[in-house]
Order: C-alpha cells, then structure tokens, then sequence
C-alpha cells in the first residue's frame, strides 16, 4: 500500500512539473541581452544573445539557450572587450595564423577578416590556447575586386565564468588554405582583433516563470561586497511554492550559483473558454495549459473568407470568468455565389418587365373604356329629358298686336338655369325637342295654349 501511494505521489510531482515547465525571463550580463525579450517562453523555447555593441566585442559562453523544465540550459553568457589594435600583433605562415597580445590577460576570442578569390574556399582546421572554442564563419561577397569573396571567422570560449579562464597572450588558428599571398595570391588576411574579458559581471539572473528579481543591497551599495544578490518574488494574483532558496546571488567576476528557481503559482485562474474551430486564436504570455490566470487576455480573428461576429478579445477576471462575448465566424460570400446572384437578377429582371409592361397597358385599357361608358351614360341622361313627342307651332301672326292679345300665345323667354321651367312641369303642354331649340337664349319661343281637355260622352 505504500509503494502505491509513493508511486501516486510522484506521478503528481510529475504532472505538477510539465504544467509549470514553462519558463521566465533568461538573465543578461552588464553588455548582453537577449535578441527577443518576452515575459515567459514555453518549454522548449530557444534564444540568442548578442551585445549591445558588436562592433567592438564578442559574445563568449553559450550565445544560444533553452526552456527545459522551469530552467535556463547553460550559463548566461557575456560580452568581451576588444583589445587596441596597436596591442596586437599577428604572425602568418602557410595555412597558420598566430594572433599575439604582449601583456598575458583572459582571452576570450579572435577575429579575423579574409579576402580570396571566387575559386578559393577556407574553413578553420584548429584552434589552440583557446579553451573549448566555438567558431562560426560568415561570407561576405564584394564586387569588382580581385579578391571577391570576403571570410569572417570569429572563435570565442564557451566558458562564461571568467574564474575558470586562465591568462595568456596569443592565439593560434590553422587553416585549410595557405594565407601567404607571394607567389599564387589566392588568399590574404586583412583584419584580425583580439578580445578580452573586460568588465562584463552578472547584472540580472535568470527569473521564475510568473515572477521577477529584486537586487538586495549589501553595505548600502550594489557593489561593495564579494557578490551580487538578487531575490526571487511572483508577480500579483500568485503565490510562491515553498522553496529552500528564494535568491541567487553571484561572486564578483564570477558566475550566477543558478539553484532550482522558486515556482509561482496562480491564486486564481480562468478556463480556456469553448470556441469554435474556426475562430483563430492568439494566445498571449500568461496562457498556460489550458488555462489563463488573472489579466490574461485572449485575442480572436478569423479567415480571410470569414467575418469576426462577437467580442475581438476577452479577458480572464478574479472570478474565473471571461470578459466580453463569445467570438464566432461568419463566412463571407464567395465570388462563385455572387456571380450567380448577379445572373438570377439579371434573368428576373428580364422576365418582369414584360409582365409589368403587358400590365401597365392592360390599366390603361380599362380606364379609357370605363370613362367612354361615363361620357354615353351622361348624354343618354340629358337626351330623355326631352325624348317626349313634339307638335309644330301656329304660324306666327304677321301684326305684333294680336300676338300680344291673342290668347292662344303666350310668350316665354328661356333663361340660362331654367330651361322652361312652366312647361316641364304642366303635363298638359307638348313639349319642344332638344334639337329645335334655338341656341340663342335671348329668343322669344311661342307655345300653344293648353289644350281643351276632350269631352266624354256619357
């Protein structure tokens, strides 16, 4: 049973470690930093360092290191100084160059500029009186020259810790190729520098995931005891593991002691909320297996054929929730769709328009016949007003006299709004058609007397 509880315990440990194997800030010398500084790298993680001024110093130590585990492989490494070129002096012969400084002192690295014709390739053979030498070599082609290609190789020390140097005053470098330009010239050496220690020291140790480092003061300064120390703090919203060591610290002119850094642990975290397959997501420095602690943002943005719907980013809160609204991905119409959406336009646009136009006339029609059935409808109206039989008049007497007296005439002058009012109304009078009335008002009309009503004989 307890062997099974032992096995449990450290299968844990190993969880424990793969989920917090993700590491923080690399540390930097007084001269060096790091070609891509972030918060946090993953695990596996590789960077490169450089100096701040590379023209006149070299990187010696490893200039490459890797995330593995919650640590920093090899140490940080640091700049050298490049020594005055009246102090060095260089000795060639055959494929052999000696590279002299007349006062011993830690050398850490050459470098040395070659010109060779197109034809001629050269290659570092060895390198002595250097300890444990790491050299590159770097072509730089010129044009209209003799000598048309350009070799730089440089040769530094992987050994970062200046204790572990020891001093001396040349460097010997062998070649592939003879460097002696009489008689053939195929090769010639134009540059060569030498480097030096210097005065690069620790300044920034290597830091915990989620967690940074506070210079301590000894003495009131910063430098005046044997070493330099940093201690070790998380950053807010986490807690520290129990550790035995929550510092570092660093002998003058030596090397970081790197102990096992401390592990800060998140207070509180976020679940990785469920977004669609689609929707691109950019994690941020505080990601972390799944899971996101306090302040860590999630960005989203979608394919080129798609359209972002929804929050473009969400925030982890102190309370496991996320900020903002779920993200999704609309596509977007592609060229094919809009192409046959312009052709089924086209066709309906085609097939309507004779319909509406066949319409349009067919309104027309009906119109113009409704009002010629309203003008024959208004005329048959008026017309059997005056459908009645009409009888002729008397002759008119010559002698205006016995117009006026005579009794079987009576006179009516037709007036514009009535229309022989006395006589429409009197069914005993025979009425005049509408076609032989006088379009001149003014005319006097003669109308017979009413007739005698006939007698019935008994």
């Amino acid at each position: 049973m307890a062997s099974v509880l032992i096995v449990f315990i450290i299968i844990l440990i190993q969880f424990a470690i793969e989920l917090y194997a993700d590491c923080g800030r690399p540390g930097y010398s007084r001269h060096s930093m790091v070609t891509e500084a972030r918060h946090r790298y993953a695990d596996g993680k590789w960077v490169e360092y450089r100096c701040k001024t590379p023209g006149n110093s070299i990187i010696y130590g490893y200039g490459y290191r890797k995330c593995e585990g919650n640590q920093w492989t090899y140490s940080i490494p640091k700049c050298g100084q490049k020594l005055s070129s009246s102090k060095v002096k260089k000795y060639i012969r055959d494929e052999v160059i000696v590279v002299s400084t007349p006062t011993p002192t830690k050398l850490v690295g050459v470098r040395i500029k070659i010109a060779a014709r197109r034809d001629v390739d050269i290659e570092v053979d060895d390198v002595k009186h250097l300890p444990e030498p790491n050299c590159t070599r770097e072509m730089r082609p010129e044009k209209d020259t003799y000598f048309s290609r350009n070799f730089v190789f440089t040769c530094s020390t992987l050994i970062a810790d200046t204790t572990e140097l020891r001093l001396s005053n040349f460097i010997i470098i062998q070649f592939t190729t003879s460097l002696v330009c009489p008689p053939t010239c195929k090769s010639t050496v134009e540059q060569v520098e030498l480097f030096t220690t210097g005065r690069d020291d620790c300044y920034i140790p290597d830091r915990p995931d989620y967690g940074s480092s506070r210079l301590v003061k000894v003495n009131e300064t910063e430098y005046s005891s044997n070493e330099i120390r940093h201690e070790f703090n998380c950053n807010p919203d986490f807690q520290m593991r129990e550790t035995r060591e929550n510092y570092d610290y660093c002998p003058t002119g030596g090397d970081w002691q790197y102990p096992q850094l401390p592990q800060c642990i998140p207070v509180s975290t976020c679940k990785l909320p469920d977004i669609p397959e689609n929707v691109i997501i950019d994690y941020t420095d505080l990601f972390q297996r799944n899971r996101y602690v306090i302040g860590g943002v999630i960005k989203y943005s979608c394919p080129e054929t798609a359209t972002l719907s929804g929050s473009p980013s969400q925030e982890c809160l102190s309370d496991g929730s996320w900020t903002g609204t779920k993200p999704r991905c609309i596509a977007k119409p592609n060229s094919d769709q809009k192409s046959n959406l312009s052709t089924y336009l086209l066709i309906s646009v085609f097939v309507s328009f004779p319909i509406i136009l066949l319409l349009a006339v067919i309104l027309i029609v009906v119109c113009i016949r409704q009002k010629r059935q309203q003008e024959r409808s208004g005329l048959s109206s008026i017309s059997s007003k005056f459908s009645t039989k009409s009888r002729g008049l008397p002759a008119k007497p010559t002698d205006d006299k016995d117009e006026k007296g005579n009794p079987r005439y009576s006179t009516l002058i037709r007036n514009e709004y009535h229309l022989y009012d006395d006589v429409e109304n009197d069914p005993n009078y025979d009425y005049i058609q509408a076609d032989q009335i006088n379009q001149n008002l003014s005319e006097e009309v003669k109308y017979d007397v009413p007739k005698t009503p006939a007698v019935q004989k008994h």
